[in-house]
């Protein structure tokens, strides 16, 4: 999916005063003792706002985006499954990273691929001192929507009325 149609997705979605957060971003990591770890980026959408926006021509096009997202992520050597659910469509891609002390430079590349374009909204490590492990992450709001945002004139609140990302 490219990024740049996110916020074309989120204007039609506020547009419409459709469904609560039916658009979900989810980022997941899971570490091991060595430092390594598996790193996992998800997207989906519900398949009853995809079925709203069925008859909106050429501008809703996400499936074609989650194509495009599963062929570059395998070609960059990522784990790829595409969601195919009664509630959902959507893309988790993944990978097994052998050292996630810069979680932030994960996060940001699992995101270039699944969204398509670059970001450095993401900063972060995951440490171990002894038994002591520390995950800081922090992500940018405006990094990530910042200039969408200010062109289209929704503000941070009523974006977070349809769209959700986890950590």
């Amino acid at each position: 999916m490219r990024w740049k149609n996110v916020p074309g997705i989120v204007l039609l979605l506020a547009a419409g005063l459709l469904l609560a957060s039916c658009f979900t971003i989810e980022f997941e990591s899971t570490f091991d003792e060595d430092g390594s770890g598996l790193h996992v980026y998800q997207a989906t959408i519900e398949r009853d706002a995809m079925d709203e926006f069925g008859g909106m021509g050429d501008e809703f096009e996400l499936d074609e985006g989650f194509d495009e997202s599963e062929e570059t992520a395998r070609m960059m050597g990522y784990d790829v499954e595409r969601i195919e659910t009664d509630e959902h469509i959507g893309i988790r891609i993944s990978r097994n990273y052998e050292d996630s002390e810069n979680v932030g430079q994960i996060l940001n590349d699992l995101f270039a691929v699944g969204a398509d374009e670059s970001t450095s909204a993401f900063t972060g490590t995951f440490t171990q001192d002894g038994n002591t492990h520390t995950l800081n992450v922090t992500a940018s709001g405006t990094e990530l929507f910042g200039e969408e945002l200010d062109e289209e004139g929704l503000s941070p609140a009523m974006l977070s009325s349809f769209f959700t990302m986890t950590y």
